[in-house]
């Protein structure tokens, strides 16, 4: 069974972020706030974005770190929103990530997830140049990672295709570096999520789940308006990739990740409620055979 659960990106726009067409909201929240909000949903995992953290604040982090203490859910923790490493440009970043890193050892966490690009970095240069940059500072993050038997798994977030991530993660060859699927972010690029699973399945640590409904959008260019909707009401052919990913007996974390909301007068509250019951609808039916 894989551990349903919530990214709490689904929630930026309560952390201060807004993308195109979105309303701001009337209160802001903090992570604390938003452990307190999905506490009701009994979830099995959960997705926290260090960038809606402000790790200034001692204090702050130090109630937030005893709460993650006492997780009863398998936790990860989401470094590099927006850009990452910037396709292993920027050094101040990766410094971030080692710090970053290190937090969630202490927090025992079950999964650190990472990012090397951006849709905004899209078809900017050869992967190859890419790779060529990129693999000293991730093998230094490998290398942390076996140390301490550390998962940590790099998202296809916009920026490059599915070949780059195939290659850097056969390249590694580490049982504890492997891929946070976002299902989504395939459609963006272009790309079909079959074939992903395909070539990528073996390396699945991590699913982000989102849907679109596809009239109108840009697969190819993943930097457009990409708004999402409830899980089961967009064209995304999620019940044949869960499916997938059962017969790979796929047991991690699959978070629902909203962006814009296509619908702006239905709240996040209200869409994740209607993705929830479409994961646990197809978790009981994988059950049953």
């Amino acid at each position: 069974m894989f551990k349903t659960g919530i990214e709490s990106y689904s929630y930026h726009r309560y952390f201060g972020e807004l993308r195109f067409g979105e309303s701001p909201v009337d209160k802001k929240i903090n992570m604390i706030d938003f452990l307190d909000l999905i506490s009701s949903y009994k979830l099995s995992s959960v997705g926290l974005q260090t960038c809606f953290i402000d790790f200034k604040d001692i204090s702050f982090v130090s109630e937030l770190s005893s709460l993650l203490l006492e997780k009863e859910y398998n936790l990860v923790i989401s470094w590099g929103h927006p850009s990452g490493l910037e396709l292993g440009r920027n050094e101040d970043a990766f410094k971030d990530l080692l710090s970053k890193m290190s937090w969630a050892q202490e927090l025992n966490a079950d999964h650190f997830r990472i990012v090397i690009d951006s849709p905004k970095l899209w078809n900017i240069e050869p992967s190859k140049e890419t790779i060529t940059r990129v693999m000293p500072m991730l093998s230094t993050i490998v290398e942390i990672a076996n140390e301490n038997e550390m998962n940590v798994s790099i998202e296809n977030h916009g920026g490059l295709k599915m070949e780059v991530y195939y290659k850097i993660l056969k390249s590694i060859g580490s049982d504890n570096f492997g891929m946070t699927f976002d299902i989504g972010n395939f459609i963006r690029t272009g790309e079909k999520i079959e074939d992903a699973l395909r070539l990528l399945g073996d390396y699945i640590k991590v699913v982000h789940i989102k849907d679109f409904v596809l009239n109108g959008l840009k697969p190819g260019e993943p930097d457009g308006w990409w708004p999402t909707v409830a899980l089961g009401h967009g064209d995304l052919p999620l019940k044949n990739t869960l499916f997938s990913l059962h017969k790979r007996n796929f047991e991690g974390p699959v978070l629902i990740e909203l962006m814009a909301s296509l619908n702006n007068k239905e709240s996040e509250n209200e869409i994740i409620k209607k993705s929830l019951d479409f994961l646990n609808e197809q978790q009981t039916l994988h059950q049953l055979g």
